[in-house]
């Protein structure tokens, strides 16, 4: 069967009743992801963090770059299930297909999933570096995007896109809105948070 991520879930996972994936007696709820994005998208977004967390309340939690990349990915999912078009799935993962294949940070290279817990940067092309960054992330939410993605794959059958992707081209195209000045993404993570 088609792997959807590094992790597997779906084709490895035991799901409860209840949706939930089963973990042992002390295994965690959470998964680990290695996640590929452009430099300099990594630093705006740790950036965005720190303007994020000067507006916050002083007493709240600050917020990181890791939680950034989850909280996108959430809120992604969240449209994702709430849109009804017939052919939604078909066409956003064609959309997806031609974001990966026009994206830089997914140009000629080769997929290396790290084994360390700190992001890795590799120069790509002169002037342009990736960072392979590890972030932790809820093993539900693993399993419901592998399972879109395999929705994805029955609606599109050329759909190559693994869920490390999915997340790190999200991620790119909210740091490129924020570039052009689009606050309404600021006050909708601020919101979120809240």
């Amino acid at each position: 069967m088609k792997k959807f991520s590094q992790l597997n879930f779906i084709n490895k996972a035991i799901i409860g009743d209840s949706g939930e994936v089963l973990n042992g007696l002390f295994s965690s709820k959470y998964a680990k992801l290695d996640i590929r994005l452009p430099e300099y998208d990594f630093k705006r977004g740790k950036v965005l963090v720190g303007d994020i967390n000067k507006l916050l309340d002083p007493e709240d939690e600050k917020l990181t770059i890791t939680e950034l990349i989850n909280l996108l990915y959430e809120n992604l999912l969240r449209e994702i299930l709430t849109n009804k078009e017939h052919h939604f799935i078909e066409s956003i993962a064609y959309a997806y297909m031609e974001k990966k294949s026009n994206y830089r940070v997914f140009q000629n290279t080769e997929v290396v999933w790290p084994d360390n817990q700190f992001p890795t940067t590799k120069a790509l092309r002169k002037n342009y570096s990736i960072i392979d960054i590890p972030i932790k992330i809820l093993k539900e939410a693993t399993l419901r995007g592998e399972v879109l993605l395999h929705d994805m794959f029955e609606a599109y059958s050329e759909f190559n896109v693994t869920l490390e992707e999915i997340i790190a081209i999200h991620y790119i195209d909210v740091m490129s809105e924020i570039k052009k000045g689009n606050n309404a993404v600021v006050r909708n993570i601020i919101k979120n948070l809240s």
